[in-house]
């Protein structure tokens, strides 16, 4: 994640043992960590697990936050005005996220060589993201618990996030069109809304209802 705010004002962000005042912030995936933005023109950039640049933040070190230099996006500054106004076209905010994340992970420490197997994971899991420890295990022709430390470190997270972060995915383009959130839950994999609900929060920070509701939320599309 990428957080950056419109006014230059700081925002305070707090991990285990760390705690960073600043108007740009790099979070690591799986961060714990908690948020302090009142008043504050906040854009948040979420980088998802199929995002080319996602490994780069897997680098940033422990507990998982970093300090950014804000005015390396500088450039940005009208069209982020814009992003946080609800002013950006689609294909404008698709271009603005592509920009920052390029401009963010240039400020990131180098990842780590990847392991050659990581391509063909990386592209099992974009065309069967449902597969099971034991069927990659088969596929790479490795142990159980190999290809688990191999996904965790490919992916950034481990399977079991990976696969509730595609259940959320789908949910999210369900809401969009208006879909019953039971209904959704079941189609999408969870045992029940209340499963969604406890598994969107974790991963958005906030209430299923809270994208659903058009006086807080505008989905552009």
């Amino acid at each position: 994640m990428l957080l950056l705010t419109v006014s230059h004002d700081s925002i305070e962000v707090a991990a285990p043992g760390r705690v960073v005042r600043h108007d740009a912030v790099g979070i690591a995936p799986m961060c714990t960590r908690q948020l302090h933005a009142i008043d504050v023109g906040l854009i948040s950039v979420n980088i998802h697990v199929h995002h080319p640049r996602f490994h780069a933040f897997c680098a940033i070190p422990e507990p998982g936050v970093l300090v950014l230099d804000r005015s390396a996006f500088a450039r940005f500054d009208e069209q982020l005005v814009g992003a946080y106004e609800g002013r950006l076209s689609l294909s404008a905010a698709a271009q603005l996220f592509e920009e920052l994340v390029q401009t963010a992970t240039e400020q990131l420490p180098r990842p780590q060589p990847s392991d050659p197997r990581t391509r063909i994971l990386r592209q099992l899991m974009r065309t069967r993201p449902e597969c099971t420890l034991d069927d990659m295990a088969g596929l790479l022709n490795l142990s159980y618990t190999t290809a688990s430390h191999l996904f965790s470190r490919t992916m950034g997270v481990s399977l079991r996030s990976y696969q509730l972060w595609i259940k959320a995915v789908r949910a999210a383009a369900r809401m969009a069109v208006g879909a019953c959130l039971t209904d959704i839950a079941h189609e999408v994999g969870f045992v029940d809304s209340a499963h969604l609900s406890r598994t969107w929060r974790r991963t958005y920070g906030f209430a299923p209802s809270y994208i659903t509701d058009g006086t807080k939320v505008r989905v552009l599309g």
